[in-house]
């Protein structure tokens, strides 16, 4: 039973208390403005389950959430308008393409027509694929990276799609490896290996020459470039006593693949810093005093060598003329001279010494 108790007061408006009791039932009509109320409600109910089953019958958008693109180069973030069997009359009214947080829409489609498209935004137009409402986002900055909304509007049902979101990859360059001195005496030297222009953040790894990674002992640092790029710096100490002659730089992407690799001989380029101790100053000081004593005693071995060769002449009286080493003369000539006034020059006998 359904009682309805009326209580009125003076300049009081009604107000109606509904009593449920079991068996009895009790129908009264509720005012007026209460039933448009809940005529209104009612109307409101049965247009949003109008639309949400329209829309999940007949139209579904299905797009792709992760899209990868490249940096400098087309890149697409695909979406597809998905019809139902019974949907054989489906016209597309409206497509809206807009980012993530931005107030202005990239793209806005309308019945064969384009009303706005931002610069490297356009409709990817796959006429190969059936309601292809894809966008294609031409020479793809760092900037684009990020998550998308698809609207699309038909005669059919209303779709949106807050899924699609642009990834960006970009190979770094082939690593250089520099080297400096490090102010640490236990340091012999620090090499550093560079890779640029890459993006998202990779990893630089480091091997001797029999492929030990000593990659744990590096110190990486990744720097934002202008255009929202990375370059990658990783910095390598040797230790005084190391062994090792050769030492490879690879850098390998987010993925761990291997983008390019660089080698460093460092026997080939400064052999004393590292397989002496690392004693880099004292190997400078021993290599300044060695090489100017080892050219002088050469200098001085040179010319012992060359005096203790050159023959040389003894005379009773004087020596003999420069123009002859030996003061040698003529068969000839000698025989001319009076006998008694000259010395007979002599082959020189292995004492070096002209007899007279």
């Amino acid at each position: 039973m359904v009682s309805v108790v009326v209580n009125t007061k003076p300049k009081l408006k009604t107000r109606f208390s509904l009593v449920y009791t079991e068996g009895e039932r009790v129908d009264q009509a509720l005012p007026t403005d209460i039933m448009a109320s809940l005529d209104a409600c009612l109307l409101s109910l049965t247009l949003i389950c109008t639309i949400i089953a329209g829309t999940t019958e007949f139209v579904q958008l299905k797009c792709n959430g992760n899209n990868n693109g490249r940096f400098g180069q087309p890149s697409l973030l695909e979406c597809i308008l998905i019809l139902s069997e019974e949907a054989t009359d489906v016209q597309i009214n409206r497509i809206i393409w807009k980012k993530n947080g931005a107030e202005t829409a990239l793209i806005e489609y309308k019945r064969d027509s384009i009303l706005k498209s931002e610069p490297r935004f356009t409709l990817a137009q796959r006429y190969s694929i059936p309601f292809d409402v894809s966008m294609l986002v031409t020479n793809t900055l760092m900037a684009d990276r990020g998550n998308y909304t698809c609207i699309v509007e038909t005669n059919r049902g209303f779709c949106k799609s807050s899924a699609p979101r642009l990834r960006l990859s970009v190979p770094y360059s082939t690593p250089n490896i520099n080297r400096s001195r490090n102010p640490n005496q236990n340091v012999a030297m620090t090499l550093s290996c560079t890779a640029t222009g890459g993006y998202p953040e990779g990893k630089i790894l480091w091997f001797d020459e029999y492929g030990t990674d000593w990659s744990p002992s590096s110190q990486q640092e990744a720097i934002e470039t202008t255009d929202g790029r990375l370059n990658l710096v990783s910095k390598l100490d040797l230790l005084s006593g190391s062994s090792f002659s050769t030492y490879t730089c690879a850098v390998h992407n987010i993925r761990g693949e291997r983008e390019g690799e660089t080698q460093y001989n460092v026997s080939d380029l400064d052999p004393q810093s590292v397989r002496h101790e690392g004693k880099t100053q004292k190997s400078d000081l021993a290599s300044k005093i060695v090489i100017p004593v080892v050219i002088i005693g050469s200098v001085i071995i040179g010319l012992l060598i060359v005096r203790l060769l050159k023959p040389h002449c003894q005379s009773s009286h004087q020596a003999l003329p420069t123009n002859n080493e030996c003061g040698y003369e003529d068969e000839l000539q000698t025989k001319t001279k009076p006998e008694g006034e000259y010395s007979s020059c002599v082959t020189p006998q292995p004492s070096n010494v002209c007899s007279v």
